[in-house]
């Protein structure tokens, strides 16, 4: 595909599947403005659509969330652990909002259970622990373990195939990223090194 030139510099960079296609393009959220600009082909250009959604210091999330193949822009509000699910790309009022982790982790979305649907997980960078639930809703973590060790960089994926989202760590110290391909505490099955300007 080579280069491709979406968004502007400070932009928020997303991935996800807007129009239904089976194929992720490029999306940014604006945090200085509260919008989200996606596009629908993996090519430089003008959004496709663009809404009104969060405010300054949200973090995106994106991914499906109610299991309808399309990908949509979620909203973490790190300063107070609050969740804002968005089951369209047309802005307004969040479907779902809930509590989930303490101010400050680093959260992220993925299919935890092989369900088809993404939820929301959080990493607490200051004691290496992951924690996620399988629904969106405020409660206790249906999962909670260790990985990798603080100042890690986690995110999640479906490493092996199997419909199901892990966690992967990157660590900037040594420009690694550690892959597990089940929830729970334990050495990572594989890793990657990509140097120290990765993430």
């Amino acid at each position: 595909v080579g280069r491709v030139v979406f968004g502007d510099v400070g932009d928020v960079p997303l991935m996800g599947d807007w129009d239904c296609d089976g194929v992720d393009s490029p999306g940014v959220f604006r945090a200085s403005q509260g919008r989200v600009f996606v596009r629908n082909s993996v090519s430089s250009g003008t959004a496709d659509r663009v809404f009104a959604f969060g405010v300054p210091g949200d973090v995106p999330l994106a991914g499906d969330f109610d299991g309808d193949g399309c990908d949509s822009v979620s909203l973490y509000r790190p300063s107070t652990g609050r969740v804002y699910v968005l089951n369209s790309l047309v802005g307004g009022a969040a479907e779902y909002s809930f509590f989930f982790g303490v101010p400050g982790d680093a959260a992220f979305a993925g299919d935890f259970d092989g369900d088809g649907v993404d939820t929301v997980g959080v990493y607490r960078s200051s004691t290496g622990r992951v924690y996620f639930r399988d629904s969106l809703t405020a409660g206790v973590a249906e999962f909670d373990f260790a990985f990798g060790v603080p100042g890690d960089r986690v995110f999640v994926g479906d490493w092996d195939g199997d419909g199901v989202d892990t966690v992967a760590a990157y660590r900037p110290s040594n420009g690694v990223v550690y892959l597990k391909n089940s929830h729970g505490t334990g050495v990572a099955d594989s890793s990657i090194s990509v140097g120290s300007y990765w993430y």
